[in-house]
């Protein structure tokens, strides 16, 4: 058994995205500029050197080398870190621990993060706080096998966000993956494996964290369930590698909006009327070195995404005013965009990319690409249906109560 396999292995030991992910062609790296979403989570390998996520900073800090860099990254049975950004903390304890065939690592962090002072000189009233635990169990049985299971837990409480008329004032991730190696460590003929589950639960309102000026409270619960596999091959031919992928996800998210007053809490609308969707993914990359300098890779990717919202025509009762239930999915998505949806979209995706790299050091790579990028929008993009409407069920007429509320994806909304 040689240590450097175990040491790649425990230095690769957490991704979200499939494996193929990084490949060209890749439209996960297309996202929406702004977006309700978590943070992303804390891998166990790079909690030592996380910065406290900025909802409004795009940049990724964890992509920028930070002079703690080599510590962070260097094995060792226990390191711990304590850190503060300006008003924010946050804190890690690793342990890490590498044997003949075996490997392990768990990770506890926690950030508090309090407000800041924006560009312009003016304080924001930004925070949460957060607590992750992630545990990675690697066996290595010999240099062409390694097997790989992983947990995190995520819990991210009191996320004030100013930008948003709700805040999520509890977020809970469980996320599990189970990783598979058959073949050579370095990817000259490797086949990789991989299944993950993710449970999100989010609860949000816009009258626990913040003064409410509205005459009307209101709270969502969110529930997502999301299945992921996938399936690699990569194999070398000379100065030739090709990649081959194939994915499927299953999806399936759930958001009810409630009204809160001191007599009771009711349903009055659906963020997500019970989505769900299959999507299937096909990938392949073709890449040709010339030298240790210069490569050249050629991507493609296929997408086909079939959803199905199972509560489109629903249409919560009013208490408050009975005969007046509150419109359906259906019914919102209509008088924003003319049309009768049945529920059910399907869409197709097809992606290609041709890409340079010149590396003309270590510390060094420039790169260039052509592509042709077809992308599917989430369910954020497609799938909200939030409006003050209502519905007189004798007459059948339509009532917006508030056109300016209104937050309405577009279902069959092309690439």
């Amino acid at each position: 058994m040689k240590l450097n396999t175990l040491t790649w292995a425990l230095m690769t030991v957490f991704s979200v995205a499939p494996s193929w992910a990084e490949q060209p062609a890749n439209t996960e790296e297309i996202q929406p500029v702004k977006t309700f979403s978590p943070p992303k989570p804390i891998a166990p390998t790079a909690a030592q050197g996380y910065f406290p996520e900025n909802q409004f900073d795009r940049s990724d800090r964890s992509d920028y080398y930070f002079v703690t860099e080599n510590i962070d990254q260097a094995f060792r049975p226990l390191k711990a870190n304590s850190s503060f950004y300006g008003k924010s903390f946050y804190n890690s304890v690793t342990a890490q621990a590498l044997g003949a065939k075996v490997y392990g690592v768990a990770n506890l962090n926690r950030t508090k993060a309090n407000g800041y002072k924006d560009g312009g000189g003016r304080d924001t009233d930004w925070k949460y706080s957060r607590f992750n635990q992630a545990l990675v169990l690697g066996f290595v049985p010999s240099e062409n096998q390694e097997y790989r299971l992983t947990y995190l837990h995520d819990d991210i409480n009191n996320d004030r966000q100013p930008q948003v008329v709700n805040d999520a004032l509890d977020t809970e991730r469980h996320i599990s993956k189970l990783n598979v190696r058959w073949g050579n460590a370095d990817l000259s003929n490797t086949v990789s494996a991989e299944a993950g589950v993710i449970k999100l639960k989010r609860h949000a309102d816009n009258y626990s964290l913040r003064p409410n000026n509205t005459p009307q409270q209101v709270f969502v619960e969110l529930d997502r369930k999301v299945y992921d596999f996938s399936l690699k091959h990569d194999a070398d031919f000379g100065k030739f590698h090709n990649t081959a992928a194939v994915s499927y996800r299953n999806d399936s998210q759930n958001g009810e909006r409630n009204t809160h007053t001191a007599m009771c809490d009711f349903l009055n609308g659906y963020r997500f009327a019970d989505v769900h969707i299959d999507r299937w993914c096909i990938a392949d990359t073709l890449s040709y070195k010339f030298d240790d300098r210069h490569k050249l890779g050629l991507g493609l990717s296929y997408e086909l995404n079939e959803a199905d919202i199972r509560k489109n025509t629903a249409q919560p009762e009013n208490p408050i005013k009975p005969g007046f239930p509150f419109a359906s999915s259906q019914q919102i998505w209509k008088t924003h965009y003319g049309y009768d949806f049945n529920g059910k979209v399907r869409r197709h995706a097809l992606s290609g990319e041709l890409k340079y790299d010149f590396t003309p050091s270590e510390t060094q790579k420039y790169s260039v690409s052509l592509a042709h990028l077809e992308r599917i929008g989430d369910n954020t993009e497609r799938f909200n249906s939030l409006a003050a409407i209502v519905q007189n069920r004798m007459s059948g007429m339509l009532m917006n109560q508030n056109p300016a509320a209104a937050i309405a994806g577009n279902p069959p909304a092309e690439n």
